[in-house]
């Protein structure tokens, strides 16, 4: 990480963030993450279309669920050709920096693997994070 000219090492969140979204590696943790914080938010009384669609709390439960799993199999299983921080929950996305985005761009060799890179809710990132690509 050093060698590549970044400043100190990735923090807490972009570590968590390589570990749990490593290619081939099951994404329920995360799945049940998302699903967790995006409940929260319908119970505050945010507007989610997702889960106001699928008539009771059940069905509603299960729609969520499939539809995230058949986005998070499309890139998963792409060998980090996508990378989406859609799968990251938005408490996590939002706060990571350049330095996260370096950090998880050069651990999974985003040079020679990346060819969509997409920042859902990555709020606080300016561009020097993607270094990685040259």
């Amino acid at each position: 990480f050093r060698e590549s000219g970044w400043k100190g090492q990735p923090n807490a969140v972009s570590t968590a963030i390589i570990s749990d979204t490593k290619a081939g590696a099951s994404f329920e943790s995360i799945l049940e993450e998302i699903y967790r914080e995006a409940r929260a938010e319908a119970v505050a009384g945010e507007k989610l279309p997702i889960l106001k669609r699928a008539g009771g709390p059940e069905q509603q439960d299960e729609h969520f669920r499939q539809c995230l799993s058949k986005q998070f199999e499309a890139y998963y299983d792409g060998n980090w050709q996508i990378l989406d921080f859609v799968d990251i929950p938005l408490s996590l996305a939002s706060r990571l920096s350049d330095d996260d985005i370096g950090a998880i761009l050069v651990c999974i060799d985003a040079k020679n693997n990346l060819e969509r890179l997409n920042l859902t809710h990555c709020f606080n990132v300016v561009g020097y994070g993607f270094i990685p690509l040259r």
